[in-house]
């Protein structure tokens, strides 16, 4: 079967797990010229892939015809200028809203990169002119729409509800007299979102000879393992007069907690007379921005600022600090590492009555991690000083608010295929691919199941071919081949996950992904 096909795709991750997401593809055919693209093309947010920002890519950008985005986060978009200033120059799709949104992340990650090589005394990444680069290449699409890319590569967009904008992509590969190579792009994954209705994709891409690279971010987790305790912890610290200090992510977080707060406000669970600030500019620009119109967000949606809420800038900023009347305080980043975050931490940790809610994932490494594990003994960086900073305020967090599919999710979403040629396994932590991998195959949806940051995979209109040695960023164990057969199902868990679950147990907090 394999001699009679004459073109083939080629499937490599440059994430070796969670964040940095690109996925490069490349199509071959016998006859045809090469066609190379792009499926996003993320900043490493762990601190042990950092150097990989600066190291740019391990392939020829110019080559590089099109890009393809799933969805507006950093770990998505954030090294497009750093693409374009290497030479690419061709169109970067996304759909209508994520179009809109990136233009103020990548305007806003332009700034912040440019006060941190001063602060740091080193050259900038990229330069504003291949900023404006990425905005000239920036093509909106419409969901549901069918766009011919070129000649033999035809994408099209569909709902996902990871956060606003966000999308399946499917790629398909039609050369004559050759039988297509779908390939279904998941994106980061979730069947639903607070802020819009998000539509199933039609029965006719259900029926495609399918293969499916899809994120595992929670590929470990059931939803019935989410404890949904926001509402409740919030409720009762609130009474006990604590002030909460809530680090959230700008797009997606920041708006999904405001509008939690409200609904509380209007059940009343929490005293309306207890402030609420919104701190970080790009928290501010997104959430004008899901007020506006100009976004696919349900109209009734629109209205999710609690009552006595303010904006916070530098300018109040101090001073609502320096206030010692109960308060809730949002502000970016998600994993404490910059942001506004740092300025209110060397004073919030400090105090006993405040409360540091997480309500997102965590990499290792960060602030954020740090304080979920208690580490309390080392020195941290705070504001570009390494500082000793004894925790006085309680720790709690949440994984309800999550943007990810749980394990269980991610299974229906490949259960719905009737031909599942092949799965490769994306955008996870290396023991949480693992032990997804085992569940896939445990289901049996699909022929064939792999984990991608091992191998370049080269795939048919039948689905897998082989494995190729290339491990590009890779620094992962290479999984054994199973050649379908089931995978023996890992009983042990990783020493840092287990003294993490140790601690989470005697502290009473959950990791939030």
């Amino acid at each position: 079967m394999g001699s009679k096909e004459r073109h083939f795709a080629y499937i490599t991750a440059l994430n070796p797990e969670v964040t940095g997401s690109a996925l490069p593809v490349s199509v071959t055919t016998s006859s045809v010229r090469k066609c190379n693209f792009l499926v996003d093309c993320g900043l490493f947010q762990e601190r042990e892939y950092n150097y990989l920002n600066q190291n740019g890519f391990p392939f020829s950008c110019e080559k590089i015809e099109f890009v393809l985005i799933t969805h507006n986060h950093a770990d998505h978009v954030g090294k497009l200028p750093l693409l374009c200033k290497n030479g690419f120059y061709g169109k970067i799709f996304a759909t209508k809203a994520t179009a809109k949104l990136m233009k103020i992340s990548l305007s806003n990650s332009y700034q912040i990169m440019k006060e941190e090589a001063q602060r740091w005394k080193q050259k900038p990444l990229y330069d504003e002119e291949d900023l404006e680069r990425v905005f000239e290449c920036i093509e909106p699409c419409e969901i549901g729409e069918s766009i011919q890319v070129n000649q033999n590569v035809k994408v099209t967009f569909f709902d996902n509800g990871h956060i606003v904008g966000a999308s399946m992509i499917l790629t398909q590969l039609s050369y004559p007299g050759e039988k297509d190579i779908n390939i279904l792009f998941t994106g980061d994954y979730k069947p639903y979102n607070t802020f819009k209705e998000v539509k199933e994709m039609p029965t006719w891409v259900y029926g495609l000879p399918m293969n499916v690279v899809i994120e595992s971010t929670y590929g470990d987790t059931e939803t019935s393992e989410i404890e949904y305790n926001f509402e409740r912890d919030v409720e009762k610290l609130l009474k006990e007069r604590k002030s909460l200090f809530i680090p959230v992510l700008a797009q997606g977080r920041a708006q999904e907690i405001l509008y939690t707060l409200k609904k509380m406000q209007e059940d009343g669970r929490i005293n309306e007379n207890i402030p609420i600030y919104l701190d970080g500019d790009l928290s501010h620009q997104y959430t004008y921005m899901y007020r506006s119109k100009l976004l696919d967000i349900d109209e009734e949606k629109l209205d999710f600022l609690p009552k006595n809420f303010h904006w916070v800038n530098k300018d109040n900023r101090v001073g609502i600090m320096m206030t010692n009347t109960q308060k809730i305080i949002l502000t970016t980043s998600g994993m404490l590492d910059h942001g506004p975050a740092q300025l209110y931490l060397p004073t919030v940790i400090t105090r006993k009555n405040w409360v540091i809610y997480l309500t997102s994932y965590c990499s290792e490494g960060t602030l954020g991690r740090k304080l979920m594990d208690n580490v309390d003994e080392e020195s941290v960086m705070v504001m570009g000083m390494e500082l000793k900073l004894k925790i006085k305020a309680q720790i709690f967090s949440t994984s309800q608010f999550s943007s990810h599919a749980k394990a269980n999710e991610l299974i229906a979403l490949l259960s719905k295929f009737k031909n599942l040629k092949l799965v490769l396994i994306n955008h996870g932590e290396k023991e949480t691919k693992e032990k997804f991998a085992s569940r896939v195959e445990d289901a049996e949806v699909a022929e064939r199941v792999e984990i991608l940051g091992q191998h370049t995979f080269k795939v048919a209109s039948y689905g897998y071919m082989k494995a190729m040695g290339a491990k590009l960023y890779s620094n992962t164990k290479t999984r054994k081949n199973t050649n379908s057969k089931k995978v023996k199902k890992l009983k042990k868990v990783s020493k840092t996950r287990t003294e993490r679950k140790k601690v989470a147990c005697k502290r009473k907090i959950s990791h939030p992904r």
